[in-house]
């Protein structure tokens, strides 16, 4: 008996080395595979993917989760993966405002979300309204950054000349 549960111990853990570990370079040129080209993605993007994905900047979790409704709400419906990814493919080939600008509401209902829950926390528990003020500023800070960057966004055409500072 013994000898069987060691035999099926030692050819499980074969199957696992064989079959289930990948080293560190496969899995980098796996991700550098699947990588978005920053052609395709607009130019605020890694600004936003690091104010909303880091909670210390933004407030606020925004889950992987978080991004799939996301997704699935402005038609793109991206696969869950890790949220940098999906951030960039929920960005992708948007080029003008009309196409940004639902990503953003939707960004935006989902923070105001975190916002009523941190306000129902603070009635709760008085003494976590400074802690819970803070994440309220910081998720203002981001929605006031998303804004400003859909105020400003505009569509170049690839065919417009380069831009002269001289005159």
């Amino acid at each position: 008996m013994n000898n069987e549960i060691d035999a099926l111990r030692a050819e499980f853990d074969k199957f696992v080395v064989e079959k289930c570990s990948i080293n560190e370079k496969d899995r980098r040129e796996k991700d550098e595979e699947n990588e978005i080209p920053k052609d395709e993605l607009p130019l605020f993007s890694d600004e936003l993917a690091r104010r909303l994905l880091t909670p210390q900047i933004a407030g606020a979790n925004i889950s992987r989760i978080d991004l799939k409704m996301i997704s699935d709400e402005t038609g793109d419906n991206v696969a869950v993966s890790n949220r940098n990814r999906m951030l960039k493919a929920i960005l992708r080939h948007k080029r003008n405002r009309e196409e940004i600008e639902p990503i953003f509401k939707s960004i935006d209902s989902r923070l105001n979300g975190r916002i009523l829950l941190y306000r129902e926390i603070i009635e709760a528990y008085p003494k976590s309204t400074n802690i819970f003020l803070n994440y309220i500023n910081k998720i203002e800070n981001l929605q006031s950054f998303m804004q400003t960057t859909l105020i400003n966004f505009a569509e170049i055409d690839s065919d417009s000349p380069p831009i002269s500072f001289d005159s």
